[in-house]
């Protein structure tokens, strides 16, 4: 999906909508495209309570069951956080 229609353009778990398109950390890049947004080193889909165990900045399931931009992991309709 290209980023400006996909809902977590980079990948991480967190919708771009909660984000925001400001740079909290000022290395950039908005929060929107940053896997770690507040530059504390721990990447923002362990902060927002995803699994990624290859460290890679991304979560480990992205499985999105109704296709809602939310992977199921987040989505409390599907069970997540």
């Amino acid at each position: 999906v290209m980023n400006a229609y996909d809902p977590d353009s980079d990948n991480d778990g967190v919708l771009d909508s909660l984000e925001g398109n400001i740079d909290s950390d000022g290395d950039g890049r908005p929060n929107y495209l940053d896997l770690d947004s507040d530059n504390d080193g721990v990447s923002d889909v362990i902060e927002s309570g995803g699994v990624d165990a290859n460290g890679d900045g991304r979560p480990d399931s992205t499985i999105d069951s109704d296709n809602d931009g939310i992977l199921n992991i987040f989505d409390p309709s599907n069970g997540g956080a």
